[in-house]
Formats: structure tokens, C-alpha cells, sequence
């Protein structure tokens, strides 16, 4: 049930900012989160929106995982979030997604587990204490095409602060 409200809100989300559906949306959705930014965010940049610091530190993918084989393959991201503000946070899996160069988006999969790291569902961030955690997407992997990760700080709010930072070809993926 939460899977399929995160799935609705990032693709209402897309599509309204694009102003039409389907992946035109969601191209509609990167180019008004680039022309709002001053420069592309890439991995190790530190992405401050709404008082909380985002950054990827590590990007790889994988095939299969202790419990569960990809439909495609996994692209894995591992984050570092400090909460700047003066109150607790809830960030959410909800609030991210990965675009790909046709267009497109892929929410965080469910059914990605790790013994090596936490995984990001729901969790509550405390004021300056920073966390890691990782998140998988399942894509129809392509080493050819690039992927973006897509942060957007309210879901629920299509106006709100948002980031997009290019995490690279999948070749380039280790």
C-alpha cells in the first residue's frame, strides 16, 4: 500500500510538472528541476534543500541480493543525510527516483534488503547527527545510458524543493 502511494505521488508528480503524461512527464519533470538550479550536482556534492544535506557517496549496481533477485538489475546508491535543522525529520523512500536518458523513472524497490548497511524506508533524522543509508532501484539496466537520482523534499507538494544529481553512465558503475 505504501509502495503504490510513493509510485503515485512521484509519477503525478512528473507528469503534472511536465504538464502531459508518461515519459514526456517526466522529462517535463527534469528540465523544470534543472532550470530551478545553478549548477548540476554530481556524486560527493552536497545538496542542501529544506535544511537537510543530501549526499551520494557511492554508486553500484547488482544483479541479486541475499533474499531477492533483480527483474533487471539493482542500482545502488549510498547517501549520507545530515538534518540541519533544530527538529527531528522523517526523510523517506518516497521522496527519491532514479531517471533514466529515455526518460524513464524508477521508484526505490521494496524488496532490496542488506546485511552490509541500513536501507532507506522511513526513518527520522536527528538534528546534526549524520546518517548512511542506501537505496536500490530495479532497472532494465543499460551500461550505455546515464541515470539521474531525482530528491524531492515533499512529494505532496508538485512547487516544492527538489534536486536532481547526475550519477553518471552505467559503465561507469563499479
Amino acid at each position: 500500500m505504501i509502495l503504490g502511494a510513493v509510485i503515485g505521488t512521484l509519477i503525478g508528480l512528473a507528469a503534472s510538472y511536465g504538464g502531459i503524461s508518461g515519459s514526456e512527464g517526466l522529462i517535463g519533470i527534469e528540465k523544470k528541476v534543472e532550470q530551478k538550479k545553478y549548477h548540476d550536482y554530481t556524486i560527493g556534492d552536497k545538496v542542501n534543500l529544506a535544511g537537510i544535506s543530501y549526499q551520494v557517496t557511492k554508486v553500484t549496481t547488482q544483479k541479486s541480493q541475499i533474499f531477492e533477485k533483480a527483474a533487471g538489475k539493482y542500482i545502488v546508491v549510498y547517501m549520507t543525510i545530515e538534518n540541519l535543522r533544530n527538529v527531528p525529520v522523517n526523510v523517506i523512500e518516497g521522496q527519491f527516483g532514479i531517471i533514466d536518458d529515455k526518460g524513464r523513472l524508477f521508484t526505490t524497490a521494496s524488496n532490496y534488503y542488506s546485511l552490509e548497511g541500513e536501507v532507506l524506508y522511513n526513518v527520522v533524522v536527528q538534528p546534526n547527527l549524520p546518517i548512511d543509508r542506501r537505496m536500490a532501484f530495479d532497472v532494465p539496466f543499460d551500461e550505455n545510458l546515464g541515470y539521474k537520482l531525482i530528491i524531492v523534499v515533499d512529494p505532496s507538494d508538485e512547487h516544492g524543493e527538489k534536486a536532481i544529481i547526475k550519477l553518471g553512465m552505467g559503465r561507469d558503475f563499479s
